[in-house]
């Protein structure tokens, strides 16, 4: 039976791709936060890995066992938090919450597996935490889905130390290496969003927002010098 996936197809796809070429037979794959569980389905046609799906809701999970029991699949189903319930876990995918969240899941249990993160909605505080925490950032882009940008982490590792420029930290290494449509889209959307900083008056701020608006206006800047050199 062909399953019928949601409106962002693009997404899981991408993402299902990118656990792909991280597993191998031996690897134990968690989808942490699985909700309907699309993805370890997904993940179940392509490679032979062990399977598990986890959610801290149990209505959430029910819905994944339902639709996995559908689809005849072998996927061990887990109500908990995080990666807690899943301690054999040797590639994660984290997906679809905020960053800070996702560092916390991390954090819980210092993992130091492989794994692929997509942060909602920004993506700044998670790829910061992967450099403060020398995670090895194998991959670091923008895409774009049903008019929504949506960041992808691809760690593989710890104890390695990426060398990040402030222009890597401001738009991911990896979009500023490819230059895709999706990351010229993402920077245009970024430049018309903060274009009311080039007569946006400081000087009656505190010392404080004054410091936080130089680095937006900095960070305005250094995406229009990237696509007036794009083009």
């Amino acid at each position: 039976m062909k399953l019928k996936l949601p409106r962002a197809k693009k997404r899981l796809e991408i993402i299902c791709d990118e656990v792909c070429e991280l597993a191998s037979d031996d690897d134990v794959v968690t989808d942490v936060g699985t909700d309907h569980g699309y993805l370890p389905i997904m993940l179940s046609e392509k490679i032979k890995s062990k399977l598990i799906a986890t959610d801290i809701s149990k209505s959430s999970l029910e819905k994944a066992i339902v639709l996995s029991n559908k689809h005849n699949t072998e996927v061990d189903c887990r109500v908990g938090d995080g990666l807690k319930i899943a301690p054999e876990t040797t590639i994660a995918s984290i997906c679809g919450i905020g960053g800070t969240e996702i560092a916390k899941i991390l954090s819980d249990i210092n993992y130091h597996g492989k794994a692929v993160l997509q942060p909602v909605p920004t993506d700044k505080d998670l790829r910061q935490f992967l450099l403060d925490n020398n995670y090895h950032i194998k991959k670091d882009y923008v895409i774009l889905n049903e008019n929504k940008f949506y960041f992808i982490f691809v760690i593989d590792g710890k104890d390695c130390k990426n060398r990040y420029s402030q222009k890597d930290k401001f738009f991911g290494k990896t979009n500023l290496k490819n230059m895709s449509e999706d990351f010229i889209l993402y920077l245009k959307s970024e430049v018309n969003r903060l274009k009311f900083l080039e007569n946006f008056d400081i000087t009656k701020m505190s010392e404080k927002s004054k410091e936080e608006l130089k680095e937006k206006i900095k960070y305005y800047n250094v995406a229009k010098n990237i696509l007036k050199k794009g083009k």
